[in-house]
């Protein structure tokens, strides 16, 4: 929608341009705006002041170019378990807001492959969704994920109860055969929990002892379980595991 948008202003003022030109020129606006959210307004929230800083990707005023040998691949630990860290920000009542006015709301586990909340009065619902999202503030990264993501997820009409996104989760990183929780650790820079007894530092001590109740040895620990119980880092939004397969092996290509 965007590159199209952008095309036909490009075609307004230069008539004369091939359909290639304009291609051209407007795929490279739309990659600087990509590059503009993503660097400038997305990463230093989502990843704090000091992963940006040591990993040199703030944009500043330098030019930006193209490197052909980057490996764009994701990593498994990355795609698995990291970036669905987002999973614990979502929020179950979703508000529903035009021109900055509350205007309904819904509940996301009764419109999993719904396009009612999309479409009502002629397509407005889709801008007032925007407009929830935009104004509605997300969950905090905690421990906690909302009941329309873990005895809800995508119910079926009718249905008194659906998946659960974290036991997927879970089950997707063991299928996937990633090291536990305790080895990112060590692979991170942290100190390797070598006892049940108490939690590491980084870790909320609130949440250790159901830990404790489900896992016999650290060793056993599922990397998205212990990463999810960790206090955020500085300015972040997760803690200093996620943070590190986010920055340091999927940025740094430190580990395959």
């Amino acid at each position: 929608m965007e590159h199209n948008r952008i095309a036909t202003q490009i075609r307004n003022v230069r008539p004369s341009w091939s359909d290639e030109q304009i291609y051209q020129e407007t795929r490279r606006i739309v990659a600087a705006e990509l590059q503009q959210v993503t660097y400038d307004q997305y990463l230093p929230v989502v990843l704090g002041p000091n992963a940006m800083q040591q990993y040199s990707l703030y944009l500043g005023n330098e030019y930006t170019n193209y490197d052909s040998n980057v490996d764009p691949t994701i990593v498994n630990s990355f795609a698995t378990a990291a970036y669905r860290f987002g999973h614990t920000l979502v929020n179950g009542l979703m508000r529903l807001v035009s021109n900055r006015r509350p205007v309904g709301q819904f509940l996301i586990r009764d419109n999993f492959g719904q396009s009612t909340q999309f479409t009502q009065s002629n397509g407005q619902g889709y801008d007032w969704i925007l407009g929830g999202l935009m104004t509605q503030n997300s969950q905090s990264f905690d421990p906690f994920v909302s009941a329309d993501l873990t005895n809800f997820l995508l119910r079926s009409p009718g249905r008194d109860f659906g998946g659960d996104l974290v036991a997927r989760n879970i089950q997707r990183g063991r299928d996937h055969g990633l090291p536990g929780y305790n080895y990112y650790r060590g692979l991170c820079g942290l100190s390797r929990i070598t006892s049940m007894a108490s939690p590491p530092p980084e870790v909320r001590a609130d949440a250790w002892p159901r830990v404790r109740s489900l896992y016999t040895r650290p060793d056993d620990i599922d990397l998205f379980t212990g990463s999810l119980i960790e206090v955020p880092v500085p300015g972040g939004m997760s803690g200093p595991t996620f943070n590190c397969i986010k920055v340091k092996i999927q940025i740094g290509r430190a580990h395959v």
